[in-house]
């Protein structure tokens, strides 16, 4: 495989954006005649114009990622590249990771590399593939049509050290109680917010604006270009359903389900290996009965009287198995647990006042995950308000920002 990379074939893989991959027979005779193919880069025009805007405003006009995406974005801009996950990206935006991948990729400049990527560590502990070392790669001798030029891509890496030199520190190292369990799914596939203190009050914020731009953002129906949750609206919702759902009354309720539940699935499993089990004891007998039949007809006693003992042996396992399922299937107790279950004191006014650390190990121990849809309908109710209530202001009704305070 190296040295096909090095021959300028393509090794695997998806062409990246602005290519496709164009196949020819195989250089070596014998293997093209087993029908194996190699395959070159070459450019789609429609797709190398517009890497080439990508290089040319980053490179040249000094726009950011997020500021390219928001140009990519705009109504009517080009079609972002096809994820690999296709539950990922649905709305087909250009993100901010994309516009860096490849404005880093050499590939643009007419070289094939292999070997640039280390996914070991993305199969082993999940996340983004490990960028290997420049002298690790494998460049290709032969070369492919470029799309950009030398001194643009150039000019582009010089950026991006200028980026890595100066850039900018970050404030402290602040936890917060709700990093990792939020997640927005308000017109777009659900994803993770993150935490942001604005004027001393801790928000979960939406990701999207930050990773595929404002203008992706922007046209998402109520979701606008910062979609906001207070921290100090949703912890209080989550106490409330660690008081009444696992320490407080309503975990009977959800015990006695789950239990019913997990009876209702023994009693189809235990009928399903016994009928299993069963089939198998009979198509033994059979078996062993045809084995009788051929010692009667004088077949050699010795092989047919081993074949018996063996299909004897077997037929012994499956009995026991089948009597270790035994008649009726035990159903767990529901009164036994919920005595066990009240010998648990209620820890909820404890959860509330405890610290964030231990908090969040309580969180992480019941693998707590809250999600939030539909904001835009929560907005338009709060607009109505009823008779007597405080009107908001001007200003607030057209703010671009929507905030459940």
């Amino acid at each position: 495989m190296k040295e096909s990379a090095r021959q300028g074939w393509r090794c695997g893989g998806r062409a990246p954006y602005g290519y496709r991959r164009e196949y020819s027979d195989h250089p070596v005779a014998a293997r093209a005649r087993a029908g194996e193919r190699k395959s070159r880069l070459v450019p789609v025009p429609e797709q190398a114009k517009i890497v080439g805007e990508i290089f040319h405003l980053y490179g040249e006009r000094g726009f950011g990622f997020k500021a390219v995406a928001d140009h990519l974005n705009r109504p009517g801009g080009p079609p972002s590249p096809s994820h690999v996950d296709p539950s990922r990206n649905i709305k087909g935006d250009w993100a901010k990771s994309t516009i860096r991948e490849m404005l880093r990729n050499p590939v643009y400049l007419g070289k094939l590399v292999w070997h640039r990527r280390d996914f070991s560590t993305q199969r082993e502990a999940g996340g983004a593939a490990r960028l290997r070392a420049e002298e690790d790669w494998v460049v290709s001798e032969i070369e492919h049509p470029p799309l950009v030029s030398q001194e643009l891509y150039e000019r582009v890496q010089e950026r991006f050290r200028a980026r890595s030199k100066g850039g900018r520190p970050r404030n402290g190292t602040r936890q917060h109680l709700l990093s990792g369990f939020v997640k927005c799914a308000s017109g777009h596939p659900a994803r993770a917010m993150y935490a942001k203190v604005d004027k001393g009050t801790p928000y979960c914020v939406c990701a999207y604006a930050r990773d595929y731009g404002d203008v992706a953002a922007e046209q998402i129906e109520g979701h606008g270009k910062w979609l906001r949750l207070r921290e100090d609206v949703i912890v209080p919702l989550v106490e409330k359903f660690f008081a009444e759902r696992i320490f407080g009354p309503m975990r009977l309720d959800k015990l006695e389900r789950q239990l019913r539940t997990h009876n209702r699935k023994l009693k189809r499993e235990t009928v399903t290996s016994r009928t299993r089990i069963s089939k198998e004891i009979a198509e033994l007998d059979r078996k062993i009965s045809k084995q009788i039949e051929a010692l009667e007809a004088d077949v050699e006693p010795e092989l047919v009287g081993r074949r018996i003992a063996a299909l004897r042996t077997e037929k012994e396992k499956l009995e026991a198995a089948l009597a270790d399922l035994g008649g009726d299937v035990e159903e767990a107790s529901l009164e036994e647990i919920a005595h066990l279950l009240s010998r648990m004191p209620d820890l909820s006014k404890d959860l509330r006042k405890a610290p964030l650390e231990l908090k969040r190990q309580v969180f992480q121990a019941f693998d707590l995950k809250v999600s939030t849809t539909g904001l835009r309908s929560a907005s338009r109710s709060r607009r109505r308000c009823p008779k007597g209530w405080p009107r908001p202001s001007p200003t607030q009704r057209t703010s671009r920002r929507r905030s459940i305070a």
